[in-house]
């Protein structure tokens, strides 16, 4: 490895890199507009020019869109060269541009680890880009903006694009930014997140895919023009909105997020069934918990620690107590749970091996035998879950899975919850 390092560094730079791209606009009669496109790993600068060119016609004649799409060393955009290939693509641009000056508009565009090295670029140098888009990527977890424990927001409007069939970005990553930027976010209409059906990873870009995306990506179901059609469509929407506040160009970026929406909310609320640990925190049963969860004291004692937990932390696994351990022995499920029983249970996420303290599944209310069968009663339970998250799902690149792989969980038995409800134990067949 370190005489390979050593012959790279020895090799004149332009062995290694690619020239610049440069895209003058068919209509020049409108705005200028300086775009600064950062390519993917391993995928050429000049595998962007059909969507630029798409970027550019969409945006005429209102605009006239000028790009430099710089080439990095081995087609890797990397942190040593971003900043000084984002000053020459901006100079570039600003001397092609007609009648440019300091309030020239410059955006920024990015594909997969592009948009990783373009976005801490932006958070540093606020000012020298209006719009920014990122494309089989997001804002980083550390960007959410307005995502709850994260201190202020993201100083430059920003558009996460994505497909439906990236295999590199997952959907279940724009699940995730959605949950905070739409649904939770302090600005949605500034960090818009669309995702569009059939479209996959490359499409983003053009020709051969590098080996690694040809490996990991999914087979697209819409054309390369057709991708590049819609993506060019809402890029120019948001630049639009952005820019100049045109109305018509908001709503139909909101008609694209709306849709988004629409097509992510499964995915969101499977997220939110497991406890998602990138939506909220969970909530720790350790301790005094918050007001809006149900009591969970510690086990085996009555006492929790006394300290305060934030309220937006998640109170539980909602599948494991809502669902799983009502399922067992409820009356739809069992013929001999009574009727005017209710099972009511509540869940902490906990690793279920821990043993000090020790977390084991418990009721701490039962309905007696004798009790009036036209009362109401209620079996209170808590369960524990441990949900089971990839390893490297901490470096944040979107590749890995975001959901839960397994949940780890202790529920009372159908036997127990039976004795709980009041059945008689010689008509249960097996106790505890």
């Amino acid at each position: 490895m370190f005489h390979i390092l050593t012959l790279l560094a020895l090799l004149p730079i332009s062995t290694l890199a690619r020239p610049d791209v440069f895209l003058t606009p068919t209509h020049t009669t409108g705005i200028p507009v300086g775009v600064v496109a950062i390519e993917g790993a391993s995928i050429p600068n000049d595998a962007y020019i059909p969507l630029m060119q798409a970027f550019q016609n969409a945006s005429a004649p209102e605009y006239s869109v000028y790009v430099s799409i710089p080439s990095f060393i081995l087609d890797c955009p990397n942190p040593p060269q971003i900043s000084s290939k984002i000053a020459a693509a901006r100079k570039a641009l600003l001397a092609a541009m007609p009648n440019s000056n300091s309030t020239t508009k410059m955006v920024g565009f990015a594909h997969s680890l592009g948009a990783v090295f373009l976005q801490d670029y932006v958070s540093k140098n606020p000012t020298q880009f209006s719009v920014q888009f990122l494309t089989g990527a997001s804002l980083g977890r550390k960007y959410y903006n307005g995502s709850v424990g994260k201190a202020g927001s993201y100083p430059v409007p920003t558009m996460a694009i994505d497909g439906t069939l990236d295999g590199l970005y997952r959907v279940t990553r724009q699940a995730e930014t959605y949950y905070h930027q739409i649904l939770h976010g302090i600005n949605p209409d500034q960090y818009p997140v669309v995702v569009f059906e059939g479209v996959t990873h490359m499409q983003f870009a053009s020709g051969k895919p590098p080996a690694n995306v040809a490996k990991n990506d999914l087979k697209p179901e819409v054309t390369y023009d057709q991708a590049h059609a819609l993506i060019s469509a809402v890029m120019s929407a948001f630049l639009r909105s952005q820019l100049a506040g045109d109305a018509k160009a908001h709503v139909a970026v909101a008609a694209q997020v709306q849709n988004t929406g629409t097509l992510l909310q499964p995915l969101i609320d499977a997220l939110v069934q497991e406890g998602h640990h990138h939506f909220t925190a969970p909530c720790n049963s350790d301790y005094q918990m918050p007001a809006k969860c149900p009591a969970y004291p510690r086990y085996p004692s009555n006492t929790v620690k006394r300290q305060e937990q934030s309220d937006t932390c998640t109170c539980g696994t909602p599948f494991s107590a809502q669902v799983a351990q009502v399922l067992m022995g409820t009356a739809s499920q069992d013929p001999l749970f009574p009727t005017n029983v209710q099972i009511v249970a509540s869940d902490a996420v906990h690793a279920v091996s821990e043993i000090t303290p020790i977390h084991l599944p418990h009721i701490w209310h039962n309905c007696s035998s004798g009790d009036d069968a036209a009362s109401p009663c209620v079996v209170n339970v808590t369960t524990v879950t441990q949900p089971i998250y990839a390893e490297l799902d901490s470096f944040d690149t979107g590749f890995y899975f975001q959901s839960a792989s397994e949940l780890r969980v202790k529920l009372k038995s159908r036997q127990s919850v039976l004795l709980a409800a009041g059945v008689d134990p010689s008509l249960v067949d097996f106790v505890r």
